[in-house]
Protein backbone atom coordinates (compact mmCIF):
# COMPACT_ATOMS: atom_id res chain seq x y z
CA UNK A 1 0.00 0.00 0.00
CA UNK A 2 1.55 3.72 -0.55
CA UNK A 3 0.33 7.11 -1.21
CA UNK A 4 0.41 8.90 -4.68
CA UNK A 5 0.98 12.73 -3.83
CA UNK A 6 0.79 14.94 -6.62
CA UNK A 7 2.53 18.31 -6.51
CA UNK A 8 1.36 20.37 -9.64
CA UNK A 9 2.77 23.80 -10.20
CA UNK A 10 1.82 24.53 -13.60
CA UNK A 11 -1.91 24.86 -14.54
CA UNK A 12 -4.57 22.43 -14.77
CA UNK A 13 -4.21 20.96 -18.16
CA UNK A 14 -7.39 20.06 -20.28
CA UNK A 15 -8.32 19.30 -23.93
CA UNK A 16 -9.89 22.24 -26.13
CA UNK A 17 -12.63 19.60 -27.31
CA UNK A 18 -13.48 19.33 -23.38
CA UNK A 19 -13.67 23.41 -23.06
CA UNK A 20 -16.05 23.29 -26.33
CA UNK A 21 -18.46 20.79 -24.67
CA UNK A 22 -18.04 22.05 -21.53
CA UNK A 23 -19.12 26.13 -22.84
CA UNK A 24 -21.63 24.16 -24.44
CA UNK A 25 -23.56 23.32 -21.67
CA UNK A 26 -23.36 26.69 -19.91
CA UNK A 27 -27.25 27.88 -19.61
CA UNK A 28 -27.45 31.44 -18.99
CA UNK A 29 -31.00 31.56 -17.37
CA UNK A 30 -29.79 28.60 -14.80
CA UNK A 31 -27.89 28.93 -11.59
CA UNK A 32 -24.18 28.55 -10.92
CA UNK A 33 -24.54 25.55 -9.14
CA UNK A 34 -26.65 23.81 -11.88
CA UNK A 35 -24.77 25.13 -14.51
CA UNK A 36 -21.33 23.63 -12.56
CA UNK A 37 -23.54 20.32 -12.36
CA UNK A 38 -24.04 20.58 -16.13
CA UNK A 39 -20.80 21.42 -17.42
CA UNK A 40 -19.08 18.35 -15.37
CA UNK A 41 -22.09 15.84 -17.48
CA UNK A 42 -21.01 17.39 -20.63
CA UNK A 43 -17.03 16.05 -19.21
CA UNK A 44 -18.66 12.86 -18.42
CA UNK A 45 -18.38 11.04 -21.81
CA UNK A 46 -14.65 11.57 -21.96
CA UNK A 47 -14.26 10.46 -18.15
CA UNK A 48 -16.36 6.92 -18.89
CA UNK A 49 -14.10 6.57 -21.88
CA UNK A 50 -10.85 6.46 -20.21
CA UNK A 51 -12.46 4.21 -17.28
CA UNK A 52 -13.65 1.64 -20.46
CA UNK A 53 -9.89 1.72 -21.31
CA UNK A 54 -8.58 0.74 -18.13
CA UNK A 55 -10.86 -2.35 -18.07
CA UNK A 56 -10.78 -3.02 -22.04
CA UNK A 57 -6.92 -2.87 -21.50
CA UNK A 58 -6.95 -5.24 -18.28
CA UNK A 59 -5.83 -3.28 -15.91
CA UNK A 60 -8.60 -3.88 -13.64
CA UNK A 61 -11.77 -6.44 -13.77
CA UNK A 62 -13.82 -3.59 -12.55
CA UNK A 63 -14.25 -0.40 -11.88
CA UNK A 64 -16.57 2.18 -9.67
CA UNK A 65 -16.61 5.79 -9.67
CA UNK A 66 -18.08 9.02 -8.38
CA UNK A 67 -17.45 12.28 -8.39
CA UNK A 68 -18.64 14.45 -5.71
CA UNK A 69 -19.60 18.33 -6.44
CA UNK A 70 -20.84 21.31 -4.47
CA UNK A 71 -21.71 18.66 -1.66
CA UNK A 72 -23.70 16.29 -3.31
CA UNK A 73 -22.21 12.97 -5.74
CA UNK A 74 -23.17 14.07 -9.04
CA UNK A 75 -21.83 11.11 -11.31
CA UNK A 76 -21.85 8.08 -11.08
CA UNK A 77 -19.86 5.16 -13.20
CA UNK A 78 -19.04 1.69 -12.63
CA UNK A 79 -17.67 -0.55 -15.71
CA UNK A 80 -16.25 -4.42 -16.26
CA UNK A 81 -16.86 -7.03 -13.79
CA UNK A 82 -17.03 -7.63 -9.94
CA UNK A 83 -16.50 -11.18 -10.34
CA UNK A 84 -15.01 -12.70 -13.42
CA UNK A 85 -16.06 -16.64 -13.33
CA UNK A 86 -19.78 -15.47 -13.23
CA UNK A 87 -19.77 -12.77 -15.40
CA UNK A 88 -21.23 -10.77 -12.70
CA UNK A 89 -21.07 -6.50 -13.46
CA UNK A 90 -20.25 -3.83 -10.67
CA UNK A 91 -23.11 -2.37 -9.40
CA UNK A 92 -23.67 1.23 -7.35
CA UNK A 93 -23.68 -0.60 -4.61
CA UNK A 94 -20.28 -2.84 -5.49
CA UNK A 95 -17.95 -3.23 -2.21
CA UNK A 96 -13.89 -2.78 -2.59
CA UNK A 97 -11.42 -2.80 -0.09
CA UNK A 98 -10.04 0.51 0.26
CA UNK A 99 -6.57 -0.53 1.82
CA UNK A 100 -4.60 2.31 3.31
CA UNK A 101 -7.72 4.89 2.33
CA UNK A 102 -8.81 3.50 5.91
CA UNK A 103 -6.20 5.85 7.71
CA UNK A 104 -8.25 9.04 6.99
CA UNK A 105 -10.82 7.05 8.75
CA UNK A 106 -8.49 6.51 11.81
CA UNK A 107 -7.22 9.30 11.70
CA UNK A 108 -10.45 11.43 12.15
CA UNK A 109 -11.87 9.18 14.41
CA UNK A 110 -8.38 10.10 16.58
CA UNK A 111 -9.66 13.67 16.32
CA UNK A 112 -13.06 13.13 17.36
CA UNK A 113 -11.74 11.72 20.84
CA UNK A 114 -9.18 14.71 20.51
CA UNK A 115 -12.03 17.31 20.60
CA UNK A 116 -14.26 14.66 23.29
CA UNK A 117 -10.94 15.50 25.61
CA UNK A 118 -9.59 12.16 26.18
CA UNK A 119 -6.22 12.68 24.50
CA UNK A 120 -3.87 15.39 22.93
CA UNK A 121 -1.97 15.33 19.68
CA UNK A 122 0.83 16.69 21.08
CA UNK A 123 0.84 13.76 24.15
CA UNK A 124 3.32 11.16 24.07
CA UNK A 125 1.27 8.15 22.77
CA UNK A 126 3.13 5.81 25.30
CA UNK A 127 0.70 6.87 27.82
CA UNK A 128 -1.76 5.23 25.53
CA UNK A 129 0.59 2.36 24.38
CA UNK A 130 2.85 0.61 26.96
CA UNK A 131 5.04 -1.17 24.50
CA UNK A 132 5.92 3.07 22.90
CA UNK A 133 8.19 3.13 26.20
CA UNK A 134 10.41 0.05 24.80
CA UNK A 135 11.59 2.29 21.44
CA UNK A 136 14.88 3.46 20.95
CA UNK A 137 14.93 6.75 19.54
CA UNK A 138 18.22 7.54 17.02
CA UNK A 139 19.65 9.93 19.57
CA UNK A 140 19.58 10.72 22.96
CA UNK A 141 18.33 14.30 22.62
CA UNK A 142 15.23 12.41 20.53
CA UNK A 143 11.29 13.94 21.68
CA UNK A 144 8.75 11.20 22.71
CA UNK A 145 7.03 9.99 19.83
CA UNK A 146 3.33 11.55 20.11
CA UNK A 147 0.02 11.35 18.56
CA UNK A 148 0.55 13.97 16.33
CA UNK A 149 4.10 12.20 14.73
CA UNK A 150 2.34 8.97 13.72
CA UNK A 151 -0.39 10.51 12.31
CA UNK A 152 1.73 12.48 9.76
CA UNK A 153 4.07 9.32 8.92
CA UNK A 154 7.13 11.66 11.30
CA UNK A 155 7.40 9.30 14.01
CA UNK A 156 10.10 7.90 12.91
CA UNK A 157 9.20 4.33 13.02
CA UNK A 158 9.46 1.38 9.85
CA UNK A 159 7.26 0.88 7.10
CA UNK A 160 6.07 -2.76 8.65
CA UNK A 161 8.67 -3.66 10.73
CA UNK A 162 7.93 -7.73 11.44
CA UNK A 163 3.99 -6.79 11.35
CA UNK A 164 2.44 -9.30 8.46
CA UNK A 165 -0.87 -8.35 7.60
CA UNK A 166 -0.22 -9.54 4.09
CA UNK A 167 -1.60 -12.95 5.02
CA UNK A 168 -4.78 -14.69 3.91
CA UNK A 169 -4.92 -17.53 6.48
CA UNK A 170 -5.06 -16.16 9.64
CA UNK A 171 -6.10 -12.63 11.18
CA UNK A 172 -3.80 -10.63 12.99
CA UNK A 173 -3.50 -11.07 16.58
CA UNK A 174 -3.36 -8.49 19.45
CA UNK A 175 -0.26 -10.62 21.00
CA UNK A 176 1.39 -10.43 17.65
CA UNK A 177 0.94 -6.54 17.16
CA UNK A 178 1.80 -5.41 20.36
CA UNK A 179 5.56 -7.99 19.90
CA UNK A 180 5.98 -6.07 16.76
CA UNK A 181 5.40 -2.57 18.67
CA UNK A 182 8.28 -3.76 21.14
CA UNK A 183 12.12 -2.90 21.17
CA UNK A 184 11.67 -1.48 18.12
CA UNK A 185 14.40 0.71 17.02
CA UNK A 186 13.24 3.84 15.70
CA UNK A 187 14.84 5.01 12.24
CA UNK A 188 14.98 8.94 11.87
CA UNK A 189 14.25 11.45 14.73
CA UNK A 190 10.34 11.97 15.55
CA UNK A 191 9.18 15.54 13.87
CA UNK A 192 12.46 15.72 11.25
CA UNK A 193 11.65 13.03 8.46
CA UNK A 194 8.29 12.03 6.17
CA UNK A 195 8.49 7.94 6.39
CA UNK A 196 5.25 6.25 5.64
CA UNK A 197 4.81 3.96 8.17
CA UNK A 198 2.26 1.31 8.28
CA UNK A 199 3.30 0.21 11.45
CA UNK A 200 2.76 3.36 12.67
CA UNK A 201 -1.11 3.80 12.34
CA UNK A 202 -1.72 -0.41 13.31
CA UNK A 203 -0.08 1.19 16.53
CA UNK A 204 -2.53 3.96 16.44
CA UNK A 205 -5.46 1.74 16.19
CA UNK A 206 -4.16 -0.29 19.29
CA UNK A 207 -3.66 2.88 21.08
CA UNK A 208 -7.70 3.68 20.12
CA UNK A 209 -8.38 0.96 21.48
CA UNK A 210 -6.43 1.14 24.67
CA UNK A 211 -8.04 4.29 25.91
CA UNK A 212 -11.33 3.27 24.96
CA UNK A 213 -11.80 -0.52 25.71
CA UNK A 214 -13.70 -1.34 22.32
CA UNK A 215 -12.19 -2.88 19.50
CA UNK A 216 -10.95 -0.42 16.73
CA UNK A 217 -13.55 -1.89 14.22
CA UNK A 218 -16.77 -1.07 16.07
CA UNK A 219 -15.04 2.07 17.60
CA UNK A 220 -15.18 3.61 13.88
CA UNK A 221 -18.30 2.38 13.04
CA UNK A 222 -20.00 3.21 15.84
CA UNK A 223 -18.06 6.94 15.92
CA UNK A 224 -18.62 7.49 12.15
CA UNK A 225 -20.02 5.07 9.61
CA UNK A 226 -23.14 4.67 11.41
CA UNK A 227 -23.53 8.23 12.11
CA UNK A 228 -22.77 9.36 8.65
CA UNK A 229 -25.11 6.49 7.41
CA UNK A 230 -22.23 4.63 5.44
CA UNK A 231 -24.59 1.63 5.25
CA UNK A 232 -22.18 0.02 1.87
CA UNK A 233 -18.83 0.41 4.50
CA UNK A 234 -17.29 -1.47 7.11
CA UNK A 235 -14.61 -4.06 8.13
CA UNK A 236 -15.52 -7.14 7.16
CA UNK A 237 -17.05 -8.28 3.88
CA UNK A 238 -19.81 -9.93 5.44
CA UNK A 239 -20.49 -5.75 6.56
CA UNK A 240 -21.20 -5.63 2.74
CA UNK A 241 -24.29 -6.67 0.65
CA UNK A 242 -22.28 -6.95 -2.45
CA UNK A 243 -18.70 -7.42 -2.78
CA UNK A 244 -16.50 -7.48 -5.65
CA UNK A 245 -13.86 -10.43 -5.83
CA UNK A 246 -10.19 -9.03 -5.93
CA UNK A 247 -8.04 -10.50 -8.32
CA UNK A 248 -3.87 -10.41 -9.07
CA UNK A 249 -2.14 -10.44 -12.67
CA UNK A 250 -1.93 -14.64 -13.36
CA UNK A 251 -0.33 -14.31 -16.85
CA UNK A 252 0.35 -12.27 -20.14
CA UNK A 253 -2.82 -13.69 -22.54
CA UNK A 254 -6.01 -11.71 -22.11
CA UNK A 255 -7.73 -15.17 -20.96
CA UNK A 256 -5.46 -15.63 -18.37
CA UNK A 257 -4.70 -11.86 -17.16
CA UNK A 258 -6.84 -12.69 -13.56
CA UNK A 259 -6.13 -14.74 -10.68
CA UNK A 260 -8.87 -14.25 -7.63
CA UNK A 261 -6.77 -14.26 -4.24
CA UNK A 262 -8.06 -14.49 -0.85
CA UNK A 263 -7.93 -10.71 1.04
CA UNK A 264 -5.41 -10.29 3.06
CA UNK A 265 -6.20 -10.83 6.94
CA UNK A 266 -5.64 -7.20 8.76
CA UNK A 267 -7.54 -8.64 12.69
CA UNK A 268 -6.75 -6.11 15.16
CA UNK A 269 -4.21 -4.28 12.34
CA UNK A 270 -7.07 -2.90 10.76
CA UNK A 271 -6.55 0.46 11.03
CA UNK A 272 -3.92 0.19 8.31
CA UNK A 273 -6.03 -0.79 5.61
CA UNK A 274 -8.67 -3.03 6.60
CA UNK A 275 -12.02 -1.31 5.24
CA UNK A 276 -14.16 -1.95 2.45
CA UNK A 277 -17.03 0.28 1.06
CA UNK A 278 -18.59 0.92 -2.47
CA UNK A 279 -17.63 4.07 -4.24
CA UNK A 280 -20.98 5.75 -2.95
CA UNK A 281 -19.76 5.35 0.33
CA UNK A 282 -16.85 6.91 0.04
CA UNK A 283 -18.90 9.56 -2.02
CA UNK A 284 -20.41 9.99 1.48
CA UNK A 285 -17.04 10.56 3.14
CA UNK A 286 -15.92 13.08 0.68
CA UNK A 287 -19.01 15.29 0.90
CA UNK A 288 -18.94 15.26 4.77
CA UNK A 289 -14.85 16.64 4.36
CA UNK A 290 -15.66 19.13 2.00
CA UNK A 291 -18.67 20.00 3.85
CA UNK A 292 -16.38 21.36 6.10
CA UNK A 293 -15.47 24.47 3.94
CA UNK A 294 -15.64 27.49 3.67
CA UNK A 295 -15.19 28.71 7.17
CA UNK A 296 -18.62 30.09 8.32
CA UNK A 297 -21.20 30.94 10.70
CA UNK A 298 -24.25 28.90 11.86
CA UNK A 299 -24.81 25.43 13.63
CA UNK A 300 -22.55 22.87 13.35
CA UNK A 301 -23.14 20.27 14.78
CA UNK A 302 -21.74 17.46 12.70
CA UNK A 303 -20.71 14.41 13.51
CA UNK A 304 -17.07 15.61 13.79
CA UNK A 305 -16.50 19.76 13.87
CA UNK A 306 -15.78 21.48 10.34
CA UNK A 307 -12.88 23.17 12.35
CA UNK A 308 -11.76 19.60 13.16
CA UNK A 309 -12.03 18.37 9.84
CA UNK A 310 -10.65 21.11 7.37
CA UNK A 311 -7.32 20.67 9.74
CA UNK A 312 -6.89 17.30 9.11
CA UNK A 313 -6.61 19.28 5.44
CA UNK A 314 -3.71 20.93 6.30
CA UNK A 315 -0.38 19.85 6.57
CA UNK A 316 0.03 18.68 9.99
CA UNK A 317 3.94 17.93 10.56
CA UNK A 318 7.54 17.95 9.62
CA UNK A 319 8.00 19.45 5.58
CA UNK A 320 10.15 21.27 3.45
CA UNK A 321 8.69 24.56 1.95
CA UNK A 322 6.81 23.96 -0.90
CA UNK A 323 6.86 20.27 -1.06
CA UNK A 324 3.64 17.24 -0.57
CA UNK A 325 3.51 15.93 3.11
CA UNK A 326 1.17 14.93 5.34
CA UNK A 327 -2.21 16.35 6.91
CA UNK A 328 -3.96 14.29 9.69
CA UNK A 329 -4.52 11.26 7.59
CA UNK A 330 -4.65 12.74 4.29
CA UNK A 331 -1.91 13.87 1.85
CA UNK A 332 -1.73 17.62 0.61
CA UNK A 333 0.30 18.80 -2.01
CA UNK A 334 -0.02 22.02 -3.92
CA UNK A 335 -2.35 21.91 -6.97
CA UNK A 336 -1.91 25.21 -8.99
CA UNK A 337 -0.65 28.27 -9.08
CA UNK A 338 -3.66 30.02 -7.64
CA UNK A 339 -2.89 28.38 -4.19
CA UNK A 340 -5.55 25.55 -4.26
CA UNK A 341 -4.22 22.57 -2.91
CA UNK A 342 -5.53 18.86 -3.57
CA UNK A 343 -6.17 16.77 -0.76
CA UNK A 344 -5.73 12.91 -1.68
CA UNK A 345 -4.98 9.19 0.05
CA UNK A 346 -4.87 6.31 -2.45
CA UNK A 347 -4.83 2.57 -1.56
CA UNK A 348 -3.49 -0.63 -2.44
CA UNK A 349 -3.11 -4.48 -1.77
CA UNK A 350 -2.00 -7.44 -4.05
CA UNK A 351 -5.71 -7.68 -5.03
CA UNK A 352 -7.27 -4.06 -4.72
CA UNK A 353 -6.74 -0.63 -5.75
CA UNK A 354 -8.24 2.46 -4.99
CA UNK A 355 -7.94 6.74 -4.94
CA UNK A 356 -9.63 9.69 -3.44
CA UNK A 357 -8.33 13.22 -4.38
CA UNK A 358 -10.45 16.50 -3.79
CA UNK A 359 -10.16 19.92 -3.80
CA UNK A 360 -11.69 21.02 -0.69
CA UNK A 361 -11.90 24.39 -1.36
CA UNK A 362 -13.60 24.07 -4.81
CA UNK A 363 -15.97 21.68 -3.62
CA UNK A 364 -14.92 19.13 -6.33
CA UNK A 365 -13.53 15.26 -5.11
CA UNK A 366 -13.24 11.84 -6.83
CA UNK A 367 -12.54 8.63 -5.81
CA UNK A 368 -12.23 5.58 -8.06
CA UNK A 369 -11.87 1.86 -6.81
CA UNK A 370 -10.77 -1.17 -8.59
CA UNK A 371 -10.18 -5.23 -8.02
CA UNK A 372 -7.00 -5.58 -8.70
CA UNK A 373 -3.48 -4.61 -7.23
CA UNK A 374 -1.93 -1.74 -7.55
CA UNK A 375 -3.59 2.04 -7.39
CA UNK A 376 -1.27 3.84 -9.54
CA UNK A 377 -3.45 3.84 -12.31
CA UNK A 378 -6.54 5.02 -10.53
CA UNK A 379 -4.07 7.78 -9.25
CA UNK A 380 -3.55 9.09 -12.93
CA UNK A 381 -7.21 8.40 -13.65
CA UNK A 382 -8.52 10.71 -10.77
CA UNK A 383 -5.73 12.96 -10.98
CA UNK A 384 -6.31 13.91 -14.92
CA UNK A 385 -10.18 14.07 -13.99
CA UNK A 386 -9.56 16.88 -11.29
CA UNK A 387 -7.68 18.55 -13.92
CA UNK A 388 -10.09 17.82 -16.76
CA UNK A 389 -12.92 19.26 -14.24
CA UNK A 390 -10.84 22.49 -12.58
CA UNK A 391 -9.50 23.88 -15.73
CA UNK A 392 -12.60 24.01 -17.76
CA UNK A 393 -14.38 25.35 -15.18
CA UNK A 394 -11.77 28.26 -14.91
CA UNK A 395 -11.80 28.89 -17.99
CA UNK A 396 -15.55 29.09 -17.77
CA UNK A 397 -15.75 31.43 -14.87
CA UNK A 398 -17.42 28.96 -12.49
CA UNK A 399 -14.30 27.33 -10.85
CA UNK A 400 -14.40 29.23 -7.32
CA UNK A 401 -18.15 28.82 -5.99
CA UNK A 402 -18.75 27.33 -3.22
CA UNK A 403 -22.47 27.98 -2.00
CA UNK A 404 -23.11 27.59 1.52
CA UNK A 405 -27.26 26.51 1.07
CA UNK A 406 -28.39 25.56 -2.57
CA UNK A 407 -30.79 23.35 -4.99
CA UNK A 408 -29.05 20.41 -5.78
CA UNK A 409 -29.78 18.59 -8.87
CA UNK A 410 -30.25 14.58 -8.31
CA UNK A 411 -27.81 12.46 -9.31
CA UNK A 412 -26.88 11.09 -12.31
CA UNK A 413 -25.86 7.72 -12.75
CA UNK A 414 -24.70 6.23 -15.52
CA UNK A 415 -23.30 2.16 -16.79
Amino acid sequence: MWLVFASIAACNAHSPALQRSGAKAIDSSATTLENRANVLHALSPELEARARTLVENQVYPGLSIAVVLDGRTQWAYQVGKKDIASGAAVRPETCFRLASITKTVTALAILALRDEGLLALDDPISRALPQAKTWRPVTSDSPEVTWRHLLTHTAGLPRTGSLDFTRTDTPVTRLELETALTNLSLIASPGTQTRYSNLGYAALGLALSNITQEPFPELVTSKLLRPLTMTEAGFARRECTDVATGYVRAGRSRAETFGARTDWRFGVAAAVGGMYASARAVATWMQFQMNAWPPRNGIDNSVVKRATRRESHRLGGFSHPGQASFGIGWGVASFNRQGQVIVSHSGSTWTWGASVRMLVERGIGIVALGNSGGSAALSRYTLDALRHIDGVFQELGIADFRPSRARMSPVRQTQ
